[in-house]
């Protein structure tokens, strides 16, 4: 049974690519694939549901409360001058692409809307000014720094064991 929305492993791998098409895909070509490979170690692509109200986080992501508004702020700013390409411009591509005002986004709309915790995995990414990895490895190490932080309970042979149950899907 799927959670947060999610109709399958599929649905979840589109709406994935298709927030990478939207707020681009990384240097390397694969934030989409990190993003697939975050709710794999988060939730189990949505096969695990936390019971917990306002927990570790919301979503398929589970992207955490001070996460989620310092996420929502930086995309709401738009540096003076900011075009379609740059990254200050993230609202207005959100709003093109998927008729969502991330002004109007509150934290538990992420529980039922596996679009939105996308979009704020992506931006989370987005972020960093570091590369995502491409090795299964380097992006458990980049996941364990940037994503789950050193205050998080997941580990790097968590988030490996995770994306390795994973049936692979071809879109």
């Amino acid at each position: 049974m799927m959670n947060y929305g999610l109709v399958s492993i599929k649905h979840g791998f589109m709406i994935a690519k298709a927030v990478s098409a939207c707020l681009g895909n990384g240097k390397n070509n694969n934030a989409d694939l990190m993003s697939i490979r975050t709710a794999a170690a988060e939730t189990q692509f949505g096969l695990f549901k936390d019971n917990t109200p306002d927990g570790a986080g919301r979503g398929v992501t589970q992207v955490d409360a001070d996460t989620f508004y310092w996420l929502k702020d930086k995309a709401l700013e738009l540096a003076p001058g900011a075009c379609m390409r740059t990254k200050r411009n993230w609202r207005e591509r959100i709003i093109n692409d998927f008729g969502i005002d991330l002004k109007r986004v509150e934290h538990a709309d992420l529980d039922y809307n596996p679009l939105l915790s996308f979009i704020f995995t992506r931006l989370r990414y987005l972020v960093v000014t570091e590369e995502i990895p491409t090795t299964l490895e380097g992006q458990a190490h980049y996941w364990k720094k940037h994503y789950n932080s050193s205050l998080g309970k997941g580990t790097i042979e968590h988030f490996i064991e995770s994306v390795e149950k994973l049936p692979e899907i071809s879109l």
